[in-house]
């Protein structure tokens, strides 16, 4: 079976209480936002948490393959910091996530967030303000940082697959060198 000449890409940025996912057309850009939400305590049991998260990852899964993409790509899990307990969950979820959506047969790309910073700001130190204001430039409807990652990530994505959504340049083909395929479709050869 050959790879499809076009579609959808999926962008995610996960969180443990509101994911966002960014569905994009290869071909015109069109873009559409799905939030998907979750809330629990810190008294919550282990067999609370386990349920809560089989739930997140399921819901985040089926948001990510209602519009049959071709390939997902999803923000590289982070490392906690001191003040930041929530690493060891947001890993877990990020793998049975991951995990789900390879099973489904849909290829999925680690994009590292330095790289998701350099392609949506130029900088691959950008904060959270920075990545918003270059969304809300280029498209209306994302008005928050979760939203704006996830579009980045899928326009990366659409990109790397070889979409026609933005031109090829060396200097784009070089912020996305070091990102493994493993299985993904490329629609056309780079650059």
């Amino acid at each position: 079976m050959s790879a499809p000449t076009e579609g959808w890409v999926v962008g995610i940025d996960l969180s443990l209480a509101s994911t966002a996912l960014a569905a994009m057309h290869t071909r015109t850009g069109e873009l559409f936002l799905h939030r998907v939400r979750s809330t629990g305590k810190t008294t919550d049991t282990l067999a609370m948490k386990v349920a809560r998260y089989r739930t997140l990852a399921s819901d985040i899964t089926a948001a990510a393959l209602a519009c049959a993409p071709v390939a997902v790509a999803i923000e590289g899990a982070q490392f906690s910091t001191s003040k930041d307990t929530s690493a060891h969950r947001r890993a877990g979820l990020w793998w049975r996530t991951v995990d789900l959506i390879d099973a489904a047969g849909v290829p999925v790309v680690e994009v590292p967030v330095s790289t998701v910073k350099k392609w949506g700001t130029g900088k691959g130190n950008a904060g959270k303000d920075m990545m918003l204001a270059a969304a809300v430039r280029r498209w209306e409807q994302v008005s928050q940082n979760d939203e704006a990652d996830a579009a980045h990530i899928a326009d990366l994505l659409a990109y790397l697959v070889g979409g026609e959504v933005v031109p090829r340049t060396k200097g784009r083909d070089s912020i996305i060198a070091k990102i493994p395929l493993d299985g993904v479709p490329v629609l056309r050869p780079a650059a």
